[in-house]
């Protein structure tokens, strides 16, 4: 009998900030170029971009940390 469950669907930050249709796709391609120059998390250039607040960010990081998905992208360190 296999008893392995399915690893769980990983998502990462800026995914779950498009999935609640909280910044578009067009923002998250954005926001992924400037941070692969400058290595920033996602959240953290929302809030420079001034697509989110730093509560906004604060609030959708622990709403997502309760789905039990592993947060892979933390905006504030």
């Amino acid at each position: 009998m296999d008893t392995a469950r399915p690893a769980p669907r990983v998502r990462f930050f800026g995914q779950y900030l498009v999935e609640r249709g909280v910044i578009s796709a067009h923002d998250l391609k954005q926001a992924v170029e400037i941070q692969d120059r400058r290595n920033l998390p996602i959240g953290l250039l929302a809030i420079e971009q001034g697509m989110l607040t730093t509560e906004q960010v604060v609030a959708l990081q622990q709403e997502h940390v309760k789905t039990g998905l592993p947060l892979l992208a933390l905006a504030l360190a």
